[in-house]
């Protein structure tokens, strides 16, 4: 049973910070075994660095912060869902209609599985990288695998993000790379910072930041180095280092499922497919199909295509859509003249139990897994 189980009815509406950090404390007594600490409230630190492990200080604040943003998130999500279930829809991007599945419709608040996932494929940071005018407080990595997040809060000492418009300069940005526990570069980069999409007329903006996890690494640690921007008199913006630190990932291989898929379906743009499998872990989903089955399309220059839609149903009947951001990870052309696709898409506000999935949605394509379908590793 998930230690937070006490909790759960308390996250499923929108906290404050403080109300937030005031469970977080009364949590001591059911976890003795981990120290709690405010995450907002940590010292500044320039240059900071460091070792997190897997399980340390700050996770059930970190924790606590994530469950409340999916909640307020997933709330938000099932008033614009009530109206699109059902109805045919066009998403951008994507040729052709798509009828969104009624289930969608509901608002489903976290589950003590989701809350148990949350124990596996978190990891608590709780590090403060300060520059003049800025704080970035990295609350904690997300890692199930396949996707690795960034979970973080940007904040002005001094005024509001507006003068970023005002400027048009990019002093409010800070670039994060990082490094297996070999030192290789997996040359893999993110730029966090700026309005963020919350406005303005705010002192602070937080987010999480993805990419794709890469298995051809030694991912049993990472080093994460922190920029911030800098531009000079030649308007040319560099991300002189600011402070690093380390953590330990997870095993989290027992977490996802594969299944094979061997059907064709009209995805639109895409032309007929042939859907070869899918993957579920508890970010996301990865499909990999072959698509321009007739030629149409005689070469990969001029396609930008997005991801196509993806919803998946659960044994609850929960309906879940997963097309809310994605990477492309493959697109190469086969034999016979079709595209081979791979498409890994983040699931920003639900922790998905991969082996409680009944049927996944591609287009209009339903398809009921079972476990002959199953690809062992």
């Amino acid at each position: 049973m998930s230690v937070y189980k006490e909790y759960l009815d308390k996250m499923q509406s929108s906290l404050t910070g403080e109300e937030i950090l005031e469970i977080a404390k009364r949590g001591r007594v059911k976890k003795p075994i981990r120290k709690v600490y405010a995450a907002l409230a940590i010292t500044a630190a320039v240059f900071i660095t460091g070792t997190v492990t897997v399980g340390a200080a700050c996770n059930w604040d970190f924790k606590s912060l994530l469950m409340n943003d999916y909640s307020r998130s997933r709330h938000e999500l099932s008033q614009v869902n009530e109206y699109r279930a059902g109805r045919e829809q066009e998403p951008f991007m994507y040729e052709g209609t798509v009828k969104y599945p009624k289930g969608i419709e509901i608002y489903h608040e976290l589950s003590e599985k989701e809350l148990d996932l949350l124990d596996r494929v978190t990891i608590p940071v709780g590090k403060t990288f300060e520059t003049d005018e800025h704080i970035l407080t990295v609350h904690g990595i997300i890692y199930d695998g396949y996707i690795i997040g960034i979970n973080y809060t940007i904040g002005k000492k001094e005024g509001t993000f507006s003068d970023i418009y005002e400027c048009g300069d990019t002093d409010h940005y800070f670039n994060y790379s990082f490094y297996d526990i070999n030192g290789n570069d997996l040359s893999k980069h993110g730029w966090i910072g700026g309005s963020n999409g919350n406005g303005i007329d705010t002192s602070s903006v937080s987010g999480t930041k993805y990419t794709i996890a890469d298995d051809n690494y030694d991912l049993k640690k990472l080093t994460f180095n922190i920029g911030h921007a800098y531009t000079d008199s030649s308007s040319f913006t560099s991300y002189p280092k600011c402070g690093e630190f380390t953590v330990e990932l997870p095993e989290v291989s027992d977490l996802s499922e594969k299944y094979a898929l061997d059907t064709e379906a009209y995805l639109g743009g895409y032309g007929y497919s042939r859907l070869n499998t899918v993957t579920f872990s508890p970010s996301g989903v990865i499909v990999d199909f072959d698509f321009n089955l007739y030629g149409d399309i005689k070469d990969t220059d001029n396609i930008y295509l997005n991801a196509p839609p993806i919803f998946l149903t659960m044994n609850n009947e929960t309906v879940i859509e997963q097309n809310l951001s994605g990477f492309r990870k493959a697109l190469t052309v086969n034999n016979d003249g079709s595209f081979h696709c791979t498409w890994q898409l983040v699931q920003k506000y639900y922790l998905i139990d991969a082996f409680n999935v009944a049927a996944v949605q591609i287009g209009n394509e339903y398809i009921e897994l079972d476990d002959s379908m199953i690809i062992e590793d």
